[in-house]
């Protein structure tokens, strides 16, 4: 970072929690209304119009990569594997803005992006009580838990 010099970047704490009401003010660190899986959606369908064989030989695998269970024998997630491309994008399409498959969910179960709005008081940081609230300096720890899906070794 440099001083004066203004830079543009994504996926910092505000993606996901600040609103853009209707008339455009925005309310910090209230569930955020980003449409990221329909974002997400788009660039599937890019990739397939630009390299559809690129998109089909990686799709699947990308997927299992952010959401599948590989310890499990019955992986829940292991239709990503084999479903169409476009039917990939469309289940993550149908994930409505506020809602988000991320590490640990799944685009077939996605999770509420919480608020945090008086966080210091909660326990847990959200509704999957997955990631514990932690001392301050341990903040940055809690958002990498949630931004990226958890890899257990078995």
């Amino acid at each position: 970072m440099e001083k004066g010099k203004v830079e543009l970047g994504d996926l910092s704490c505000a993606s996901c929690h600040t609103r853009v009401m209707a008339d455009g003010t925005t309310i910090k660190g209230a569930q955020g209304n980003f449409p990221f899986d329909r974002n997400f959606a788009s660039g599937i369908r890019d990739d397939l119009a630009h390299d559809p064989e690129n998109a089909r030989k990686f799709g699947g695998p990308i997927e299992m990569s952010l959401y599948g269970a590989p310890w499990r024998e019955d992986n829940p997630q292991g239709a990503l594997l084999t479903m169409p491309v476009q039917e990939t994008a469309a289940v993550h399409e149908g994930i409505p803005p506020g809602v988000m498959a991320r590490g640990g969910t799944s685009p077939f179960y996605p999770v509420q992006v919480p608020d945090i709005i008086g966080v210091k008081d909660r326990r847990y940081l959200d509704r999957t009580g997955r990631t514990a609230q932690r001392p301050t300096p341990s903040r940055a720890t809690n958002s990498g838990l949630i931004s990226r899906p958890t890899i257990r070794r078995h």
